[in-house]
């Protein structure tokens, strides 16, 4: 598995926020390019077919991305719940 060159074509662009993992980003071990899984959605590069790492080895990023995952839960769980006390009200 050696890299063909061709990654520039699939590299993802550093998003605002700076954390590359929450934004749906992986690293290619092979070929040290990021490349943004929601638009290439095989989670292999394609220039050398190597798996994409899944997680992060950075603790903050691992910590970061799991803060933003329990955030956005309890907003949909708080959503779901105003929906749930709102919807008697409304009958």
């Amino acid at each position: 598995m050696r890299c063909k060159g061709i990654c520039n074509r699939f590299a993802a662009k550093r998003p605002s926020g700076g954390f590359r993992f929450v934004a749906g980003q992986r690293p290619c071990s092979v070929c040290g390019v990021f490349i943004d899984v929601n638009s290439y959605p095989l989670h292999r590069c394609p220039c050398c077919n190597n798996k994409l790492r899944i997680s992060s080895r950075n603790a903050r990023s691992r910590k970061n991305k799991l803060n933003i995952l329990y955030k956005s839960l309890t907003k949909i769980v708080t959503k779901q719940e105003d929906n749930a006390i709102m919807s008697p009200m409304l009958k």
